[in-house]
């Protein structure tokens, strides 16, 4: 665990998704980019299987993807037809767009897009801020978000058959040549890797974290849900539709991080201020700070870095008293700390493609790219267990920190 000194990457500041991982847009750029660079995000392809799943929708949504596309494509035009888009799906002005919203615009303007499942799981994976609404600035990625689960919609749709919305094992075997998969060897072992809760049945959702967990291209193009911005084009030598990620890891910071950052910064090296906010965290001035003080704190004068998890960490972290409180002599270590598991706490978001605050194999297994790392299925499948300390099946964030501390895992 850090206890010293800790120094965000200047990478982080000036963003693109290139070879030296994931960073954020400027400010200018940041809004219209967010998540479009190409509808389907471009990522590339993970460790092949002997059989690649493919979605091919043969261009049914061309003529909606590239209006979207138009819109984010950081031209005036498009950001004066993208935010005019805005202002109608967001009828009562409020700045939050609801799924209610949401489906009320797609079935007025967009009716080629109004499948219910599709707009649910484009609401729910485009609510960065878990919010439980769509914001402006995560407006561009829930139009990403639309035209993709909608192409992934398409063919569980075409598969199934009966039209309960269930895939059935025989519906499944049948369907596998949609995915370009009719001579998979035991396609009842597949059925159940999306089965996960062994009900006999693949619902939707099921369906869509297999796609993503396997990084089947759909229309050519591979999604991973944890992309969610995406800044300029790749770097020159980068094969067009790819991105590359460095052997260290690139937490996922929003813009607000850099925000945070200077005024720790500022306040590190300004021995007055760095007192003042003493003084405000310790605003009993008993000379100790307990964990409800330092919460009320970010909540007051840090909001970037106000994730509960995180926070309990990087205060348990800071503690060297048996008293339970961290004395002013760790404040700068408390400070640093916050920003450290806060970047780890981003990091175990973006793993966590359902965010329910617990990673399971799947997503582990389809996140490690982000951990920089290069594991087979079956490292990945050791480094899990070794994660799950207690075989539940599930890692919590506490169970993430401290292998993450064990692996030396850089976070820069």
């Amino acid at each position: 665990m850090p206890t010293g000194g800790y120094t965000m990457s200047a990478q982080s500041k000036n963003a693109v998704f290139g070879s030296s991982g994931v960073t954020f847009p400027t400010r200018g750029a940041r809004l219209a980019n967010a998540g479009m660079q190409q509808m389907t995000p471009r990522v590339g392809p993970g460790p092949q299987t002997t059989l690649q799943p493919q979605i091919n929708t043969r261009g049914e949504y061309e003529d909606v993807e590239n209006t979207f596309k138009f819109w984010v494509s950081g031209s005036e035009a498009g950001r004066k037809l993208l935010w005019s888009a805005w202002e109608a799906i967001d009828y009562n002005g409020n700045g939050l767009v609801s799924l209610a919203e949401i489906d009320k615009w797609v079935v007025e303007s967009y009716p080629k897009l109004n499948n219910k499942p599709a707009l649910m799981r484009a609401d729910k994976s485009s609510d960065l801020d878990h919010n439980s609404y769509v914001t402006k600035r995560e407006f561009p990625v829930l139009l990403r978000n639309v035209i993709y689960f909608n192409k992934v919609w398409t063919v569980f749709e075409t598969m199934d058959v009966d039209a309960d919305r269930r895939l059935a094992f025989p519906e499944f075997r049948q369907g596998l040549s949609l995915l370009g998969m009719t001579s998979v060897v035991n396609p009842r072992s597949l059925f159940d890797s999306l089965d996960r809760n062994r009900g006999g049945l693949v619902l939707f959702d099921e369906f869509c974290r297999w796609v993503a967990s396997v990084q089947c291209p759909v229309d050519g193009a591979v999604y991973a849900p944890q992309i969610t911005m995406a800044g300029s084009p790749s770097p020159k030598g980068h094969h067009k539709g790819l991105v590359q990620h460095s052997h260290s890891v690139k937490t996922q910071l929003e813009n607000q991080f850099e925000v945070a950052e200077k005024k720790i910064q500022t306040l590190l090296k300004d021995t007055r201020q760095l007192n003042q906010l003493w003084r405000t965290m310790d605003y009993n001035g008993n000379g100790l700070v307990s964990l409800a003080e330092m919460d009320g704190c970010v909540t007051e004068e840090f909001k970037e870095l106000n994730n509960k998890p995180a926070l309990m960490r990087a205060y348990k972290a800071t503690l060297r008293n048996a008293d339970g409180y961290v004395h002013k002599t760790d404040f700068r270590v408390l400070l640093r700390n916050m920003f450290y598991f806060n970047k780890l706490y981003t990091l175990y978001e973006i793993v966590d493609h359902d965010h329910d605050r617990r990673m399971d194999l799947t997503e582990f297994r389809s996140g490690v790219s982000f951990l920089g790392l290069k594991l087979t299925p079956s490292q990945a499948f050791d480094e899990f267990n070794f994660m799950d300390a207690n075989g539940g099946g599930m890692v919590l964030f506490d169970e993430f920190c401290k292998w993450a501390a064990a692996k030396k895992l850089p976070v820069e």
